[in-house]
Order: structure tokens, then sequence, then C-alpha cells
């Protein structure tokens, strides 16, 4: 069945919102100085309202039914304390700002991304600013039932696509927003006092992260509707993002702890792969090891092993050779302490792929033990030209 993204929204919407409700019923009476009470419990003070409105808040993810209507409220507690928290700053004179609506414009400061259009080598990289509107995305951006001017309210914490700077995924978010203005559990935010953070996603492969400075500030806003209060963050959206890390950081370990225990036995291996043997006569690993040594290279610390037919046929006809590590990148070793590289016939099928493969193995065994647990293949590929040269080289002053 499809999700109903808005009625997803107006239900967690509707949770928050519990927060401003309260506080709006628990509201002190308002007496002039000559009032004097004479019978009765005085009104509450401002602080009492506030611990009443988080408690409230706090009692309504008991009493709430269903997961999202729990989501709700549990933000509508977050929303709370927030609004606790920063309450006393309403008492700082600040201007009043345009209120900020979906559709608004945001631009960047310059910034650029280590590919074309930014950067085309041997040209130095070109920063371009990023521009564009505040957009409205079910649950996440925008107001779901405030609006400004015919617009859904924009608020601290909602989302704009930044177009022109160069980047692969280039949204911002709306950083700022008033001190003690709410929107539907969201600070208001305004024009030009709120900055916003640009590029804030980032393609895992190829990276895309940004050169340069990645804050701007919004351009356009209401004409008739202004916003009071100083401008801060959401500390409900920064303990969500650092909860939200935390959980995929577990998430990562729980994942890792699941694997099929066959694929754990084997390991993940690192694979030399190459289109095109080098030419000669196939070598054992015996007569790799004499001619290493005999260059000057110590092979000592490794363990040197043949791979079966089957491993060949799984690995694939372009296998040279591989290291198997398992998931926390600890490469298997043999019963002296060893990490074992293991050689197919094309990786014996002469001494330069012998030395070759040796080098860009061993490549990856530094990189584990140093900590890098993804395969360079490049650096690996070098590190076995690099170690042939020196091989060549030596065995050819030695005679051979």
């Amino acid at each position: 069945m499809a999700i109903n993204s808005d009625a997803v929204g107006r239900t967690i919407a509707k949770g928050v919102q519990n927060a401003g409700a309260l506080e709006k019923s628990r509201a002190p009476s308002r007496t002039k100085s000559a009032d004097v009470w004479t019978s009765g419990d005085p009104p509450p003070s401002t602080a009492q309202v506030l611990v009443l409105h988080v408690k409230d808040a706090a009692a309504k993810v008991g009493e709430a039914d269903g997961a999202l209507a729990t989501a709700g409220a549990a933000l509508g507690t977050l929303t709370a304390a927030e609004q606790a928290i920063s309450a006393p700053l309403a008492a700082i004179p600040f201007p009043r700002f345009p209120a900020l609506r979906v559709g608004d414009l945001a631009i960047g400061l310059p910034h650029a991304h280590a590919h074309p259009p930014n950067l085309i080598p041997p040209a130095p990289p070109v920063p371009l600013p990023s521009t564009g509107p505040v957009i409205k995305i079910p649950i996440l951006s925008g107001a779901n039932a405030v609006f400004i001017n015919g617009q859904p309210a924009a608020r601290c914490g909602d989302m704009g696509m930044g177009i022109w700077c160069g980047g692969y995924f280039p949204l911002y978010e709306v950083f700022l927003g008033s001190a003690h203005v709410w929107v539907e559990g969201a600070r208001a935010a305004r024009l030009g006092i709120d900055i916003t953070k640009h590029c804030i996603f980032t393609t895992p492969k190829p990276n895309d992260s940004p050169i340069g400075p990645m804050v701007g500030t919004t351009i356009t806003g209401s004409p008739n509707v202004l916003i009071g209060g100083i401008p801060l963050p959401s500390l409900t959206n920064m303990a969500i993002g650092a909860a939200f890390k935390l959980g995929l950081k577990g998430l990562g370990k729980v994942v890792s702890a699941l694997r099929p225990a066959a694929k754990a036995a084997k390991g993940i291996a690192v694979f030399r792969r190459v289109a095109k043997s080098a030419g000669g006569k196939a070598i054992s690993l015996r007569q790799l090891r004499m001619k290493l040594g005999r260059a000057g290279v110590d092979t000592s610390g490794y363990a040197f092993r043949k791979a079966t037919a089957k491993e060949v046929e799984e690995a694939g006809n372009h296998a040279y050779g591989w290291v198997n590590a398992d998931g926390a990148g600890r490469v298997f070793r043999d019963a002296k302490g060893r990490p074992i590289i293991n050689f197919t016939d094309k990786g014996l099928s002469s001494l330069e792929e012998g030395v070759k493969t040796f080098g860009h193995e061993a490549s990856h065994v530094k990189d584990y033990v140093a900590g890098i647990k993804y395969a360079r293949e490049d650096v690996a590929e070098r590190a076995g030209e690099r170690l042939w040269d020196k091989v060549s080289g030596a065995l050819e002053r030695r005679g051979r």
C-alpha cells in the first residue's frame, strides 16, 4: 500500500504542535500592578509554566496511539524542552525581519567541488555560488498547516535546492531561526539574518566534498510578516542528528556481526587483476622467493600460497593474486602469524608477474595494518611496478 506522505506529515506535526497548544492553555494570568490576590493560589510563574509544558508534552508520549503519533509526541517533548531552554532569550531586544517561506531564495558564498565544472585540470578550482529556493519535502521541509502569504512557512532545519555551485547533490539547510517564535515545532526562519549551510550532502563515490566556505543567507522573504528573536540553531535537530549518527554506527556493527559464517570464514578478498600478462617462463613460489631474495627483498614476513583450481574459478580468470581480510580489516595469517598472499597461475606466469603480484598484495597488507580498510588498487599497482623496477635492475646487475 502506498504511503500517504501528507497524512504522515500531519500526524507527526500534530504531536509537535501539542507543545504550543499546551503553552497557550497554561499561560499565566496577566494582572495590573494594583491587583491584589485575596483568595486561591497565585498564578504560576513563567518558569513553572515552562516546566509544566515539558511534563505535559512528555506525558503525551505515553498516551500516543501508534508509531507515528508516538514519534510526533516524542518530537513534541524535545521541542518543549528546547522552548523552555530558549524562553529566557525572548527578553533580549532584537529587530524583526521578514518571514521566510517555501519558494524564497538563498545564496551561498562561492565554493568549488573537485570535478567539472569547478575543476578542469590543469586549471585551479573555480568557486561558484550556490543559489536556489527553499523546497517543500513532505515531513522533512516546509510547514504542513501554517502559510505565510499563501506559501508554507519555512523554518530552521528546512531544506532548499541550491544549483550552480557544481555539486552533484546541492541541497542546503536553513541553519538558524528565531529564539522564541515557533512554527509547527521548529524555529521560524527569516530573511537575511538566518544563515544557510550549503551542500550538506555529498556522494560517497566519487567523493564530492566541497572546497571553500559552505555558508550563505536567505535573500527573499515575506513583504508584510515580520518575526523577531535572536537567531539560534535547532538543538532538537542537533540531538536527532547525533542520535542518527550513533544509530547508523551501531547498525553497521550489527550488520557486520550478522554476516553469514561462511563468508566471514572466507574473508573479503583483495585481488590483483590485469588484462595482459608479461611474457616469460612460469616460476614456482620457491623460485619467486629466491629471486626476490637475490634482489635484496626480504619475504620472510609473508606466507606464499598457491591458490587451488576451485579458488581460481571462483575468483575469475583475470585474477593474479589476492589477500583475504575480515570485515574489521584484519588480514588472514598462517600459524606463524605471517600475512598470507595467494598466487594463481597467472600470478606466477613469469618472474615479472610474480614480483608485481607480490608487491601489489604486500601494499594491500600494509594498508590494512595501517587501518585503511578499502582497497586502493592504483596505489597497489604502482607499488608492484616499483618493486619490479627494483628487482629487475638488481638482478641484471647480479647477472640474474
